[in-house]
């Protein structure tokens, strides 16, 4: 009957190992060039951006204006084709200087 106390009851409780935690898991940081002031950073490797195509670089804007009416159709059709706005209108201008022979050059056609 001495197990049934309020004594061994707590004692019991202490004896008894509580469930570690796990370990956080250790994260790594660049080091500061402040905090290592003699030691230096290591190099990462430049990211290079691919370079556009020079005969696609754009040498002239061109200001499209529209009514309200115009835009939106214009925004559909854009839509519904996959393609942007942009593009179309380069592709009709384009088109339309060399149908008309607008640069006055000669196509040989």
């Amino acid at each position: 009957m001495a197990d049934n106390t309020m004594a061994a009851a707590l004692l019991a409780g202490i004896n008894e190992e509580e469930p570690k935690a796990p370990e956080p898991k250790r994260t790594t940081r660049r080091r500061s060039a402040i905090e290592r002031p003699g030691e230096p950073l290591p190099e990462k490797p430049k990211r290079t951006r691919r370079q556009k195509d020079p005969a696609l670089k754009k040498s002239h804007s061109f200001t499209l204006l529209l009514t309200e009416k115009m835009y939106r159709d214009f925004k559909k059709i854009a839509e519904r084709e996959g393609l942007s706005m942009n593009g179309i209108a380069t592709r009709l201008i384009r088109k339309y200087i060399a149908l008309h022979d607008v640069d006055q050059e000669d196509l040989g056609f």
